[in-house]
């Protein structure tokens, strides 16, 4: 760009509009290259690695929280997205004891004695099927 002696006032002033567009530009171009330095975005093996302690369903919460992260530092972020699986685990086990209370069952103890006993019958059931103990 070039700035002429002739050039008149608005023509002056439009071209340093131009100018700060494009520096914003710049800068926020450097600003996004930190953010994916700085949360090692550009290393594939760690991501992968990372990738492959998590189940699907923390794969998933973890892509749909990917756009909240420049809000904040990598280890609040990691806390927003512990957090969030921690009250999914909640809810589903919530909605279990639900369950549990909805089959009558007032207690976890009187859940696990009829656990125990059911396998005991499914045991027995499997015994008398078992071809080894018929007897021909």
């Amino acid at each position: 760009m070039e700035f002429n002696e002739d050039d008149s006032q608005e023509e002056k002033q439009m071209k340093f509009n131009l100018i700060d567009i494009y520096n914003k530009r710049l800068t926020e171009r450097i600003r996004r290259k930190e953010f994916v330095i700085s949360r090692k975005l550009l290393d594939l093996k760690e991501q992968l690695r990372l990738d492959k302690t998590r189940s699907k369903e923390e794969k998933e919460i973890y892509n749909m929280m990917k756009v909240f992260a420049r809000f904040s530092s990598p280890e609040e972020h990691e806390q927003l997205v512990q957090g969030i699986l921690k009250e999914k685990q909640i809810r589903a086990r919530l909605e279990e004891l639900k369950d549990i209370k909805k089959k009558g069952f007032r207690s976890i103890a009187e859940l696990n004695s009829e656990l125990e006993s059911h396998s005991r019958r499914e045991e027995k059931n499997k015994k008398r099927e078992d071809p080894i103990f018929l007897t021909p």
